[in-house]
């Protein structure tokens, strides 16, 4: 299985799954256009909130312990595409049909027909991924892995 490794400390222990925290940090305060990049305007207004991941404990790491976590890579294009690309394509989709369906109903104003179903179909889109994603099935695909501990 191809996987994108990351660095991380365990921060928690819950049963046998460790709440991982990754050492990376991310590119904004390093890049050349940090002083005229939109995120980092607007990364002061959401705080510094640091991401967590939880991944079962099969290395048998302490709290403190650097550890190896590995992403499946096909996982994440594969969620990457369920977020992003999913409900764009079902946006258009939904206001090409809203459009179909005010001009057969002989309704005027086609373009508010089209933005409601337009909107109407990525919101549902959105709902459905996230169930999707959430579901047993495909949980297990989704979640990171320690690797080893360092």
């Amino acid at each position: 299985m191809d996987m994108i490794e990351e660095m991380g400390v365990v921060v928690s222990l819950e049963g046998q799954v460790a709440n991982v925290a990754p050492l990376t940090q991310t590119g904004c305060h390093g890049c050349s256009s940090s002083d005229m990049c939109g995120t980092t305007l607007l990364s002061p207004l959401f705080g510094n909130k640091r991401r967590m991941l939880a991944a079962e404990n099969s290395i048998n790491a302490k709290p403190g312990d650097q550890v190896v976590i590995g992403l499946n890579r096909t996982a994440l294009v594969l969620a990457s595409l369920m977020v992003y690309l999913l409900p764009l394509i079902m946006l258009v989709a939904g206001a090409l049909c809203g459009t179909a369906l005010a001009t057969a109903m002989a309704i005027e104003d086609t373009e508010v027909v089209s933005i409601f179903c337009g909107i109407g179909a990525a919101s549902l889109t959105f709902i459905a991924v996230g169930r999707v994603v959430k579901s047993a099935f495909f949980s297990a695909f989704f979640e990171p892995v320690l690797l080893n501990r360092l």
